[in-house]
């Protein structure tokens, strides 16, 4: 991401990476107890925020633009760090979250300044909704990691699948890497695969989620890309799949023909996306000839 150097990044960093010599290893303690008072409204929580950057990197210049949005200058980096989904954490654990998003700046950092490239064996997609900063940045042309719409308002957005964090996938790393554009999906498909465990389903009555344990949350909604799961299997009699991906490890099926299992997945969606971690949409899909639509009950 070298060529962005000079213009801010709006970045939604959700991974937990290991403390460096150049951070600071831990919070103090007086700002995780204020960080911790479930009282603090969004403006104190994004300040809170602010002051736990300048714990972490002493050198850097903070500001607070918006809430949940710091603009973060570190060595000549320009970042701008969202902090949405740490507030949604409870309160008692608010301060670690904060703090777990703050220490992934560092090879966000290294990152932006082109000392961290990425390889082709670590291209993956992810599926995200236009909640997410990154998503609304590459919607509007602003931000330059590829992305592309899926369906409604979710998209596929590529990144390279680093052990602590996601890096973005830009045209410049597909010109480094000889990738043309159009095998970028197949590519990221084929790493994928390659990454994940098996897939488990689990529920019942006509409703059950896909699973994909011990990775960490990231890639179950990446599954609505999986044609081998949907395509050419049936629902158990009940019509074509209905799907929901309220958040970025709960994958929600039910059947087209099933009214009880459509209102639970649209229910469960609603409620998830309204108060979960990590949200992604509260639209319900449907899949017909091989594509996801938005799904309207009849």
């Amino acid at each position: 991401m070298s060529h962005v150097q000079s213009r801010a990044l709006l970045l939604a960093i959700t991974m937990t990476l290991l403390p460096c010599a150049s951070f600071a290893a831990e919070m103090p303690k007086e700002l995780a107890t204020r960080l911790s008072d479930a009282k603090i409204d969004e403006d104190r929580f994004t300040a809170l925020c602010a002051e736990a950057v300048r714990a972490a990197d002493p050198e850097a210049t903070v500001s607070v633009v918006a809430p949940f949005k710091v603009a973060v200058t570190s060595q000549g980096a320009k970042l701008m760090v969202g902090f949405e989904n740490p507030w949604r954490a409870s309160p008692g654990s608010r301060a670690q979250a904060v703090w777990n998003h703050v220490q992934q700046l560092r090879d966000v950092v290294q990152a932006s300044l082109g000392k961290v490239m990425g390889e082709l064996s670590e291209i993956v997609p992810l599926v995200r909704g236009e909640v997410e900063a990154s998503v609304q940045m590459i919607k509007a042309g602003k931000y330059n990691q590829i992305g592309e719409r899926l369906a409604g308002d979710l998209w596929v957005i590529y990144a390279f699948n680093k052990p602590t964090h996601f890096m973005p996938v830009t045209d410049a790393d597909l010109k480094r890497l000889k990738l043309e554009r159009a095998q970028l999906r197949a590519t990221a498909l084929k790493n994928l695969r390659q990454q994940i465990p098996p897939v488990e389903k689990r529920g019942g009555a006509g409703t059950w989620m896909f699973i994909l344990p011990k990775t960490g949350g990231n890639f179950e909604a990446s599954l609505l890309l999986f044609d081998e799961l949907w395509d050419g299997k049936s629902t158990e009699k009940e019509g074509d799949f209905v799907v929901a991906v309220p958040a970025r490890d709960i994958l929600l099926v039910t059947g087209s023909r099933s009214k009880a299992g459509v209102e639970k997945v649209s229910a469960l969606a609603a409620e998830t996306f309204a108060g979960g971690d990590h949200p992604i949409s509260k639209q319900v899909l449907i899949r017909r000839k091989g594509k996801w639509e938005t799904f309207q009950a009849q």
